[in-house]
């Protein structure tokens, strides 16, 4: 009987299981940073289309600056968005009323926890 020998034939280095060591390597971040960072983007844009119909419908209302942050705040929280009342800027000219939200998300690394900044900028007509 043949006997079978294991490992590398003459010549061969190792390449390929280094390449193929590397690679899951790669797609393990790769899912580590989608895990941490798709959160944060699905309540993004979940909030972002609750905020374009709450200013079309503070607009069409003629609604207080006060009454438009309460809604937004709860808005964020069904969101699971960490919204206060300083995150929120309002401004109401010719005609339009505009409204920015600025808030941070921290997105917790192994070896470093770091602040993700999104922004939001809707504007409507009004009464």
């Amino acid at each position: 009987m043949k006997s079978i020998k294991h490992g590398f034939k003459s010549g061969e280095e190792g390449k390929g299981a280094l390449g193929c060591i590397f690679s899951i390597i790669l797609v393990v971040i790769v899912i580590f940073l989608a895990i941490q960072f798709a959160p944060a983007y699905f309540n993004y844009y979940g909030f972002k289309g609750d905020l374009q119909q709450a200013v079309s419908r503070a607009g069409a209302q003629a609604v207080a600056d006060d009454v438009i942050i309460q809604e937004l705040i709860k808005t964020a929280e069904k969101n699971s968005i960490s919204l206060k009342k300083e995150n929120i800027q309002i401004r109401r000219f010719s005609g339009q009323l505009y409204i920015e939200i600025k808030y941070a998300v921290p997105i917790n690394f192994f070896i470093m926890k770091r602040d993700y900044n999104f922004k939001l900028e809707e504007s409507s007509f009004t009464l």
